[in-house]
């Protein structure tokens, strides 16, 4: 009886494991209520977190980051092609040269969304599993 029991624990937390993997692939663009557009294309969302481009649809927007995690790491991967020590050093270069600022970087979904929903002109990303109201979310073409 024990090992059956054990045999279907292990396998639940597999389960639960493997669907967390999965919703961890993917991101979801977020932004604050005045940025008006229903799409952005990668390109234009890669130049917006390098901040080599400021808005957006006619909107001046400014990135907002996640510190860290799954879904960093996945919007990192797809649409920026920087690793975070990479992208952190990026930054840097662009405060010390005077060209630009370090975004605003928040700890997880519920932080993000909860600041973008408050702010004007912001924009972000959120895993894709998470919960988006108050904000505007943004297809990526």
């Amino acid at each position: 009886m024990k090992t059956i029991l054990q045999t279907i624990t292990v396998a639940a937390l597999f389960c639960v494991m493997a669907a967390g993997v999965v919703n961890a692939a993917g991101v979801q663009i977020i932004a604050s209520k005045d940025v008006n557009v229903s799409e952005i294309s990668a390109d234009d969302l890669k130049q917006i977190f390098l901040e080599t481009e400021t808005s957006v649809g006619g909107a001046k927007v400014k990135p907002v980051l996640q510190k860290g995690g799954p879904a960093h790491a996945a919007f990192l991967k797809e649409y920026v092609g920087k690793s975070d020590d990479d992208l952190e050093a990026y930054y840097k270069t662009l405060v010390f040269s005077g060209k630009g600022s370090e975004p605003k970087a928040l700890a997880g979904d519920a932080a993000v969304i909860s600041f973008v929903a408050m702010s004007k002109g912001v924009i972000a990303y959120v895993s894709d599993s998470a919960i988006v109201m108050g904000v505007n979310k943004i297809a990526v073409k």
